[in-house]
């Protein structure tokens, strides 16, 4: 009976068919997280680890040739270097991402030894292969074709899964590190069911190391502990990290300053501050405070982007305010929204519904939806999809969604193409900082002329702040004085251009590159 139970050598084979293919594409999807967040997720950064994947793919099934070749036939010994692959892979894949986690790189070591890297973390894998299409198919017999297709079945089921379950479902489940120590750990478990019999005695008490040191990882270490220690390495070890929260979403993570202000990060990029003051402005909050002026009863708002609440906060202020539609794709910024008390009530105000989706997505299913103030506070023009909320095809979905006499607002984090872009959708486009406000009308006048509604919001949200009056009226005056201008007073560096989804300029020609 137990011998009829044991697995045959072709069905470890299709095992480890399959499992090679959902570690490495699952790996893939780790190291490209792990990239991107280091990388401030500009676009390059995935096509980077793409092509040191299919690099250390190749060379390792390459390796693996020169295996089954040398083996003369002897399927033990290539049971043995499978084995030995799996090992490896676990135990590289840590000791790669523990290095990277806290060696200080220039931009060019950081390209270099992500290169290495990752060809190693795939080549390791790749060796597999082509060992396992020896191993797995029917020598002589005339059932070959049938067995190396089963052989190739397996794998790409295990290569189209693996991508699917890592990226969907286990990174909404664990934080990065544990998601490659479940990797690595299922690498070994693999190892023990298919290969173990086959391995030395030197590569099983590494098996036995890894797993232990993963186990142990995962039961004791901080979850967040590769998190802390990129962003550690970046900013300083004596930056404190306060709230950290990782999912399939992306990571969210806050930097606690010396002078009690909170700095919040989106996939490691700067994404605003806690801060809701005019007084006290420490991240341009001046620039929400200013569209009270624009529209005397904006009762319908619509804000692209809740990040930490700060901006939702003041809006809710506004008077004459009925709703407001905050549309957020990524669910966890509520729960940090939930940390802080300063922010914390809007979650509580009936007159703000959050909708968890794409900002595009949404629009387009509410396009009847006619808004008196729109406003969007994207980060970073040079990111990847920024495209998507800068260019010209989202702007006229911003201009088909306002009202009559209502204004949008947006960041251009620096872009003059951004800026011109709104310029040539809007009737009317002035840059205000570095914020765009458009309309079908001219705002300056509005803006010049009605300081008192500045002061009220003001007043209205610094009333728990025991805020200084006469400063609060000096700085809304500032407000109301800073110039909004127009395309023609804006000294350009270069002609301006057209953002659209087909050029994706902000990302690429005019982009930040991956060697930033």
């Amino acid at each position: 009976m137990w011998r009829g139970a044991v697995m045959s050598n072709r069905n470890k084979a299709l095992l480890l068919a399959f499992a090679s293919g959902l570690l490495s594409l699952g790996m893939e999807i780790i190291w490209t997280r792990l990239v991107s967040f280091t990388h401030h997720t500009v676009p390059q950064s995935f096509a980077y680890v793409l092509f040191a994947y299919l690099l250390g793919i190749a060379l390792g099934a390459h390796v693996g040739k020169l295996v089954c070749n040398r083996s003369e036939g002897n399927d033990s010994i290539l049971w043995k270097v499978a084995g030995q692959s799996l090992i490896w892979s676990a135990a590289f894949d840590v000791i790669a991402m523990a290095i990277y986690a806290v060696a200080p790189l220039n931009p060019y070591g950081d390209a270099i030894y992500l290169l290495v890297a990752i060809a190693l973390s795939a080549g390791i894998k790749g060796v597999v292969f082509p060992i396992v299409h020896y191993l797995g198919s029917m020598r002589g017999d005339a059932a070959l074709g049938a067995s190396i297709s089963n052989v190739y079945a397996a794998n790409v089921a295990g290569a189209t899964i693996g991508p699917l379950f890592v990226g969907f479902v286990l990174m909404n489940l664990v934080t990065l590190q544990q998601a490659m120590a479940i990797c690595a750990l299922a690498a070994l478990l693999v190892w023990g069911i298919v290969s173990r019999s086959a391995t030395g005695t030197k590569h099983k008490w590494l098996a036995v190391v890894t797993a232990g040191v993963l186990l142990a990882g995962l039961a004791l270490a901080d979850k967040h502990l590769l998190i802390r220690e990129l962003v550690a390495n970046e900013h300083g070890r004596e930056m404190k990290v306060g709230y950290i929260n990782e999912s399939r979403h992306g990571t969210i993570h806050t930097l606690e300053m010396t002078d009690g202000s909170t700095i919040v990060y989106g996939e490691n990029l700067y994404d605003g501050k806690i801060n809701t003051s005019l007084v006290n402005d420490i991240n341009g909050i001046f620039r929400v405070y200013a569209l009270a002026a624009m529209h005397p009863t904006p009762k319908k708002i619509l804000v692209i982007g809740l990040s930490g609440g700060s901006w939702v906060e003041v809006i809710r202020h506004f008077a004459h305010v009925e709703s407001i539609d905050v549309v957020e794709i990524n669910p966890n910024y509520l729960d940090l929204v939930k940390h802080h008390a300063e922010v914390a009530p809007l979650l509580n105000d009936k007159r703000v519904k959050i909708h968890i989706t794409d900002g595009r997505k949404y629009l387009k299913q509410h396009s009847k939806e006619k808004y008196d103030l729109i406003v969007m506070n994207t980060t970073w023009h040079w990111r990847a999809y920024s495209t998507l909320l800068l260019g010209q095809d989202f702007l006229m979905s911003l201009r088909n969604a306002l009202a009559p006499g209502g204004v949008v607002a947006f960041n251009t984090t620096g872009s003059m193409d951004v800026f011109h872009t709104a310029a040539q959708t809007f009737p009317f486009a002035g840059l205000y900082s570095n914020f765009v406000f458009a309309s079908d009308h001219d705002v300056r006048a509005d803006l010049r002329q009605n300081v008192a509604r500045i002061v009220e919001v003001g007043r209205v949200v610094s009333a728990k702040q025991n805020a200084d009056e006469a400063a609060l009226n000096w700085i809304a005056w500032r407000v109301a004085m800073t110039p909004i201008q127009l395309p023609s007073e804006v000294a350009f560096k270069r002609p301006p251009e057209v953002v659209t989804e087909r050029n994706m300029i902000t990302e690429y020609k005019y982009g930040k590159g991956f060697l930033h």
